[in-house]
């Protein structure tokens, strides 16, 4: 599987090494997830799926905006939770989220 960002850079990595299926990469930008690991500049690894467990840090689609977070479900209503406590929960309506996938891995330059 080769991952591409929009710097142009790439790198080679088994398929398999992150549990197989589709797998996406997204560079995250922003400190909200700081809590668990998840720094400003990581590449997320995402397994593509349509829906997640309780506890699992998600890649959401929020009418143009990505974001890695948890939710909690609220009647109509989407909370979206933070592992920074410097960042505050926000809550959507729960139509506007479109589940992109389950993070599976992060990969970070040091």
């Amino acid at each position: 599987m080769s991952v591409f960002d929009e710097t142009r850079e790439s790198f080679t990595i088994t398929h398999d090494y992150f549990g197989g299926g589709d797998i996406l990469a997204v560079r995250v930008i922003g400190d909200s997830m700081t809590g668990d690991s998840i720094a400003d500049g990581d590449i997320a690894m995402i397994k593509r799926q349509q829906e997640g467990n309780r506890g699992d840090i998600l890649a959401l689609r929020i009418e143009d905006e990505i974001t890695l977070k948890r939710v909690e479900l609220k009647g109509d209503k989407a909370r979206l939770l933070p592992s920074n406590p410097e960042h505050s929960i926000r809550e959507v309506p729960a139509a506007q989220l479109e589940i992109l996938g389950k993070l599976v891995g992060i990969i970070r330059k040091i």
